[in-house]
């Protein structure tokens, strides 16, 4: 049976609530405006693109085009309009990234490809692509260098930005946390298989390769239904691991659980079915982006704002587009831009 196209797909149907809790509490956290500003005057992102382009291989139809068929069938599903680039990067550990905001690629090791069935990597890629829908490449790129940003903030203000990195750095970790429950929704939509998506978890958990063949995984599915129990506990291991632990942990038994709860409550079956999308504000449809000409703001509803860069929302004290960096006036328009009609 071929997979179902979920046209006009929004984040909001299927981002987790605690997903848009973490995220609202980053915000607020100290020192997070200063550190993205220094990540955008160092051009970190650049950086970062560079690093991966520079020493990875990059999967194109050509060259690998079973790979390259994966990621764009996920991109049609979950109604990705333009296809990011990606890249195999060599590792043993079952891991997938995105990275950077302008053109985002999309970044999976060896491992993946080698030890995951078709459906398990759409599952993979999936998650990834959901990650850019939900436009959190900003926020997982700056986890990256947090600790390197807050040393050079700190060396230059006697210690103060090392004192903001511990906090930003917890705060950031939770809502990255929180951003693999949103993925793990959207890997499931790109693959559409719910077994196929617990054995890629139970083999992100661990599992060993030579028990592939065969698995059974009720037992695993037994595992994190029965992590109900340690749910109120989350918060404080999450901070125990910011601060103590220098390998972040994957909790792909937390995760699984938050992921059988969606799906036995029937979000899942709702967003394939498009019953989400008569939900009214709750699910607005995705704005249409401006593309503004250099000097020009376009005009939208009262109340309303966006970066003239890249289409945004941004607040009216914003000094810079949270997303892209681009500096902003206090009335949140681009230095230099035209008015708005009637202001």
């Amino acid at each position: 049976m071929g997979l179902t196209r979920i046209a006009g797909l929004h984040p909001a149907e299927y981002e987790h609530p605690f997903d848009k809790a973490a995220l609202d509490a980053l915000e607020k956290t100290r020192g997070l405006e200063l550190v993205v500003r220094k990540f955008h005057e160092y051009g970190i992102e650049r950086v970062l693109r560079i690093r991966y382009t520079g020493s990875n291989l990059k999967v194109t139809r050509g060259s690998v085009p079973e790979l390259w068929s994966a990621m764009q069938e996920c991109c049609e599903v979950l109604d990705l309009r333009e296809q990011p680039d990606l890249y195999v990067q060599p590792g043993d550990q079952l891991q997938g990234a995105s990275v950077g905001v302008g053109k985002p690629l999309v970044v999976v090791t060896t491992a993946c490809v080698e030890a995951l069935e078709p459906a398990e990597l759409r599952f993979m890629l999936g998650r990834e692509v959901g990650h850019i829908k939900s436009q959190h490449a900003l926020y997982h790129d700056l986890g990256a260098v947090v600790p390197i940003l807050a040393q050079l903030l700190g060396s230059a203000t006697m210690g103060v930005g090392t004192l903001l990195g511990m906090g930003l750095e917890a705060a950031l970790l939770k809502w990255m946390r929180m951003s693999d429950y949103t993925a793990d929704r959207a890997g499931l939509l790109a693959c559409q298989d719910v077994p196929a998506a617990l054995r890629a978890l139970a083999k992100v958990a661990g599992l060993p390769s030579r028990f592939y063949e065969g698995f059974d995984a009720s037992e695993f599915v037994a595992q994190a239904r029965d992590f109900e129990a340690f749910d109120g506990m989350y918060d404080r291991l999450v901070k125990f691991a910011t601060l103590f632990w220098d390998e972040k942990p994957s909790w792909a038994v937390v995760r699984a659980h938050e992921f059988l709860k969606w799906v036995d409550t029937g979000g899942y079956r709702d967003v394939l079915a498009r019953n989400t999308r008569l939900l009214g504000p709750q699910f607005p449809p995705p704005l249409p982006l401006p593309v503004p000409l250099p000097g020009q703001q376009t005009a939208f509803a009262a109340g309303v704002s966006f970066c003239p860069q890249c289409g945004n929302r941004i607040h009216a004290a914003d000094t810079f587009c949270w997303r892209c960096g681009t500096r902003l006036v206090p009335d949140g328009t681009m230095p230099g831009a035209a008015p708005m009609p009637g202001s």
